[in-house]
């Protein structure tokens, strides 16, 4: 059985939300904040992988 095609807005919604954890990414890539920076940098990047996951695999 076929399921039916998940809309568009919704792949439109999850690539903006790639793209605006992207670039707070390489924003943050730029500041010196010690320890934090690459708690919050490995945060971003396992929120990316998430959403990879959850709707494109």
């Amino acid at each position: 059985m076929k399921m039916p095609a998940p809309p568009r807005n919704l792949f439109i919604a999850i690539w903006a939300a790639l793209l605006t954890l992207l670039f707070s990414w390489f924003g943050l890539s730029h500041f010196n904040i010690g320890p934090a920076g690459t708690a919050v940098i490995l945060t971003l990047a396992v929120c990316q992988m998430l959403l990879v996951i959850a709707f494109f695999m």
